[in-house]
């Protein structure tokens, strides 16, 4: 039997993706504000409040299994959102920058439980409709991520002080934190089936996790420190964030109809990933020979905006049930997000000796080029198996 997409799985769905993403979009407008505040703070030192966040995201997802083999699927998703919350709203007490960086620390442990208990949801809860629920989380997660960078600034402008325009974003987990505790799920559900051919499974989990390394290396150092390159392109302030919130808005609408998109090409995934690589480093190109920024920035957001869902659907899409769509999920989340959190640091440090967007442009199309590579290979490899 189907299960169908009823609205309040949808608003619950719509509702924790849109929380997850504004703890760490949130820094990245007011990343100047910080370090004249924080002066005695490196650019590295800034960029750790992007990156530990992913990091714990990366170190946490495997182990966030054990909790839910503990205390059940629905309860260690809210115990997520619960440090979520707190993570946000003790960032209203900006003055000491290491209670900011403890903040990045509950947000990041907050999504590591978050994360791939919504993987095990959708399995759950909606398996027949994964694309679409998977699109509509996906694109959630961009609508929170655009909110924050559009305006966060405003609300710390508003407050008269950064950790007011960060704390702010306490308000939208709270209320997913609200919604969730009213939903009740199954006592139990199916555990996990041994499969008996586990090595393709490995190099398969393996692939997959490469591919989510790359593509969220790139979002998240794009997020981090695409307004500071453009602003050292000759860009305003205003306008560098305009930008970012419209590379951040074209990936969320690409995302919203990832799963039409996938129709498109005769409902397989890999040759969607393909699609997705070609736009990327097209967007290289261009970039290289001096378009308009823009274009580059609407390609890599029609490729991001692909790319994540992908990232995302395919660990639930090859797993038999929601245990093991938890349990994978995690694993493949582990290595993407750790090189998601390590590559803002990384940039903000190269963007220390150098251009930033001579440093921050290598960055990019060096990740481009391996994303695309990946894709390849993956792509070929099920073809050939087809």
């Amino acid at each position: 039997m189907k299960n169908a997409l009823k609205f309040p799985i949808l608003l619950l769905l719509i509702l924790a993706g849109f929380s997850l993403r504004p703890g760490i979009s949130s820094i990245a407008p007011l990343a100047d504000v910080l370090q004249r505040q924080f002066y005695t703070v490196s650019s590295a030192g800034i960029g750790l409040l992007t990156s530990i966040p992913v990091v714990c995201m990366g170190i946490i997802s495997p182990l966030a299994f054990l909790l839910e083999k503990r205390i059940g699927l629905r309860q260690t998703l809210m115990t997520g959102l619960i440090l979520v919350f707190f993570g946000e709203l003790l960032r209203w007490f900006d003055s000491w920058f290491g209670l900011l960086l403890l903040t990045a620390v509950l947000v990041g442990v907050g999504d590591a439980l978050i994360r791939p208990m919504i993987s095990g949801f959708i399995k759950l809860r909606c398996a027949d409709r994964g694309r679409l629920a998977m699109s509509l989380y996906a694109a959630s997660m961009g609508a929170g991520a655009g909110s924050a960078t559009l305006s966060t600034a405003s609300l710390a402008e508003f407050t008269g002080h950064p950790g007011g325009g960060l704390a702010f974003w306490a308000l939208p987990t709270l209320l997913a934190l609200v919604c969730w505790s009213l939903f009740s799920l199954p006592a139990h559900y199916e555990q996990p089936q041994v499969s008996g051919n586990k090595k393709p499974l490995f190099w398969l989990a393996a692939g997959l996790s490469l591919f989510f390394a790359l593509q969220a290396g790139i979002n998240y150092t794009l997020i981090a420190w695409l307004p500071a390159w453009l602003r050292s392109e000759g860009y305003g302030a205003a306008k560098a964030d305009s930008l970012t919130t419209l590379l951040i808005v074209v990936s969320t609408l690409v995302s919203l109809f990832y799963s039409a998109i996938v129709r498109l090409f005769a409902g397989r995934e890999y040759f969607t990933m393909l699609a997705a690589v070609m736009a990327s480093l097209l967007a290289a190109a261009l970039y290289t020979v001096g378009a308009p920024v823009i274009i580059p920035l609407l390609l890599m957001g029609f490729t991001l905006g692909l790319c994540f869902p992908l990232a995302l659907h395919l660990p639930v899409a090859i797993s038999p049930d929601a245990a093991s769509a938890v349990r994978l999920s995690g694993w493949v989340q582990t290595v993407g997000y750790l090189a998601g959190g390590l590559l803002p640091s990384l940039a903000g440090m190269a963007m220390s000796d150098r251009s930033p967007a001579a440093a921050l442009a290598t960055i990019v199309f060096g990740l481009t080029v391996l994303l695309t590579l990946t894709a390849l290979a993956f792509g070929f490899s099920r073809i050939r198996h087809q």
